[in-house]
């Protein structure tokens, strides 16, 4: 499990729900939110937890991450869950890690 905190634009959050959709994860961002991302925004990421089933059943394990996402249409961040394989969250620019607890 990783401490790190992830900084990412408004487009890694359309491909990695992309991805999460395509290997069935549950935690995506829905089309409704997709819509209202701020397209010059920047977004933080945390992973909260190592997953390890989709739809129910046994898949690769993923990181259930919490997001603090910026939009277009708010001055506070919008809070969610999206499920993000682990590979893709080691890509993500690391931009502070949480103390661990």
């Amino acid at each position: 499990m990783t401490n790190d905190i992830k900084a990412v634009s408004a487009q890694q959050l359309i491909d990695v729900s992309r991805e999460a959709e395509t290997l069935n994860l549950n935690r995506v961002l829905p089309d409704e939110a997709i819509k209202h991302l701020d397209p010059d925004g920047t977004s933080v990421v945390w992973a909260v937890m190592i997953h390890e089933h989709a739809q129910g059943q046994p898949t690769k394990p993923h990181y259930r991450c919490s997001a603090l996402i910026k939009t277009n249409d708010r001055t506070d961040p919008w809070q969610t869950i999206i499920d993000v394989p682990i590979d893709t969250f080691k890509g993500w620019e690391t931009v502070s890690t949480r103390e661990a607890v």
